[in-house]
This record gives C-alpha cells, sequence and structure tokens, in this order.
C-alpha cells in the first residue's frame, strides 16, 4: 500500500467515525453497522462502525464515506496514469500490522485530536509538523495548503526566536492560526472566515499539550540541551 493511499485511510477513518475501512472486492453481506461505497467496477470501499448513527449527524455517513470514494477514486487515477497502479485489497487499520507498528496507532490519535480541533473551531483544517516534517492532518490536505508548510516553519521557528518569555512562535494572520510547541513541533490551522484568536489560542494550547505526550512516542525525545555538548 503506497503512502498516499495510506494517507487517505488514515484520514477518513477519523472523519467517518468508523473502526475499520475495506477496499474489497467481495464486500459480502453487510450488518446494520457497515455501509458500502463504489469505487470502480466490481471494487468497494466498506466502512464499519461499532455503533448506530445518530439521526442529527451533519453530514451523514454516507456522504462521507462517498467523499472518501471520490477522494480514493482520484488518487487511483493519479498513480495508475503513471505507474499502472491497481485497486489493493486491504483492511485500515490490519490489527496485526497495527501490533507490530504502534506508530500507526498513534499517528491515529494524533489525528483524532486535529479533527476534534475541526469539528470545534471555525478552522476547516488542522496540521502537525515536526521539523518541518507533515506528521498528520486532520483532513487530506488541499495543495494550496501543502506549498505553505516549509514556509509557515520557517516563520514560526523566526517567531519564536524574537519572542520574549517563550521558545514558540505564533502566527495570527487572516485565515491562518499557527503555533509552535515542543521540540520543533507546530500546530497549523486554515480557516475561510474571521476567528476569536483568544479562543483559538486557548483551544490549540489544550491539543498541543496532548500531541506533546503523542509525539514524545512518536518521535523519541530529543536530548535536552543540557546533554548536547559536554560541560565546559
Amino acid at each position: 500500500m503506497d503512502e498516499k493511499l495510506e494517507e487517505l485511510l488514515r484520514s477518513y477513518l477519523a472523519q467517518t467515525g468508523a473502526s475499520a475501512l475495506r477496499i474489497t472486492r467481495n464486500p459480502g453481506n453487510l450488518n446494520e453497522h457497515q455501509l458500502h461505497a463504489k469505487l470502480a467496477a466490481g471494487v468497494y470501499l466498506v466502512a464499519s462502525f461499532v455503533a448506530e448513527e445518530r439521526c442529527d449527524s451533519i453530514p451523514s455517513r454516507r456522504e462521507l464515506l462517498e467523499r472518501a470514494a471520490r477522494a480514493f477514486r482520484a488518487h487511483v487515477r493519479e498513480s495508475a496514469a503513471a505507474t499502472n497502479t491497481r485497486w489493493p485489497e486491504v483492511v485500515y487499520p490490519d490489527a496485526e500490522t497495527a501490533a507490530h507498528n504502534p506508530q500507526r496507532l498513534i499517528l491515529a490519535r494524533i489525528q483524532q485530536f486535529l479533527r476534534g480541533l475541526v469539528d470545534s473551531s471555525p478552522f476547516h483544517q488542522q496540521v502537525v509538523i515536526l521539523r518541518g516534517r507533515l506528521i498528520a492532518s486532520a483532513l487530506p490536505l488541499e495543495h494550496v495548503e501543502e506549498v505553505q508548510l516549509d514556509l509557515l516553519s520557517r516563520q514560526l521557528e523566526n517567531a519564536g526566536k524574537a519572542a520574549i518569555g517563550t521558545a514558540h512562535g505564533e502566527l495570527v494572520r487572516p485565515g491562518l492560526y499557527a503555533r509552535g510547541f515542543w521540540y520543533g513541533a507546530a500546530l497549523i490551522g486554515f480557516c475561510n472566515s474571521d476567528y476569536s484568536v483568544d479562543f483559538v489560542r486557548h483551544s490549540s494550547k489544550m491539543v498541543t499539550h496532548e500531541l506533546t505526550t503523542l509525539l514524545a512516542m512518536l518521535d523519541g525525545d530529543p536530548d535536552k540541551p543540557v546533554k548536547q555538548a559536554p560541560p565546559p
């Protein structure tokens, strides 16, 4: 399974609230907590849930699953044009693989926090980067968002150097709020409307507090500054 497809599966697993997503040619008899969407001739995306859907859910699980199917079809069309990629038979998350790769579970947990932040704020996208590397996003990144990450990372680093009383920078702009945390990590939010800076700052602080623990588990604690050079 290529990285982009795995990213899409991880993203839409969080977005739909499903316990598992499956790409298959044989969906079998679905139970009351399963839904499917057509991906191609004889290929289906099946979502499994642990409970019934709330009657007031907007958008509905069906709508979210169709949205995921469109993203998967677009990805496979792009990949097939270059590499003759075909639909894989895959279940995500795979219990056996996850047991041997706990990083997947940590990434899924990080994404849950990002998705929760999106659901409770005016922002339509939240992204975590670590020392310039994309770690997770609440939803699949738009190109216009992805191309900004490297520049925003450097601007946050410069803002942190100029800040008084903290080593972490903050960017407050129309359509964007970003804050640095931990060792070179940053939480970046994108929105299409005005927002309350105090509210967003408070909610972002709460989430970065949780993300700090998860990033330490994912990346390993860097050496403390006192360990980076021998004593004089």
